[in-house]
C-alpha cells in the first residue's frame, strides 16, 4: 500500500504531466485555429524587407563547401614572402 507520501509524489507527477500535454496543445494546435492568416504563405517581393521566400537557384559561392570558401578568405603569405632576400 502506497504511502501518504507516495500518493503525494504519484498525485504530483500526474499533474505535471497533465499540465505538460495541455502545454503542449496550446503551443502547437491553438495557435493555427486561431490565426487563420498561419496557412497562407508569407508573400513578399522587396529583397530589402528580408526574405523573399520565391526559389532561386544557388549561386557558385554557396554550393562550394564551407571549408573551401574559408580558404578563400583566408591568405597566407608565402614562404618566399616571409623572409627577406639576403
Amino acid at each position: 500500500m502506497l504511502q501518504k507520501t507516495d500518493r503525494s509524489a504519484v498525485g504530483f507527477v500526474i499533474a505535471a504531466l497533465v499540465f505538460f500535454f495541455i502545454g503542449g496543445l496550446l503551443t502547437t494546435v491553438v495557435p493555427p485555429l486561431v490565426d487563420k492568416s498561419w496557412s497562407k504563405p508569407f508573400e513578399n517581393n522587396d529583397p530589402s524587407k528580408g526574405p523573399t521566400g520565391k526559389l532561386r537557384p544557388y549561386t557558385e559561392l554557396e554550393l562550394m563547401p564551407c571549408h573551401l570558401r574559408a580558404r578563400g578568405l583566408l591568405v597566407l603569405p608565402h614562404a618566399a614572402d616571409s623572409h627577406p632576400a639576403g
